[in-house]
């Protein structure tokens, strides 16, 4: 058995990283230049000029923008889609 710390979050049940609270919001993804950057839910009405709409995603050649707030962006590097991200969606 484990000796829980007093002071530690994790033995208080308290798993920031693994629910997204802290840590890195960008995920680069397998088998190509894309970038999974995951913020705060997007209102898919005031995004236009989408090709494919679904209940639970818009997409076009370069953006697929989850109703959970996680987009995946085609990008060089994971500089060029964080400034994506933020020019379009923040």
């Amino acid at each position: 058995k484990v000796k829980k710390k007093h002071n530690c979050q994790t033995c208080a049940g308290n798993f920031n990283y693994l629910n997204g609270k802290i840590g890195n919001n960008t995920i680069k993804m397998c088998g190509g230049n894309a970038y999974q950057i995951t913020g705060k839910k997007i209102n898919f009405d005031s995004i236009k000029d989408f090709t494919y709409r679904s209940e639970y995603s818009i997409s076009n050649k370069d953006f697929i923008v989850f109703n959970d707030g996680r987009v995946v962006i085609k990008s060089s590097s994971e500089k060029n889609a964080r400034i994506l991200y933020n020019r379009f969606f923040s």
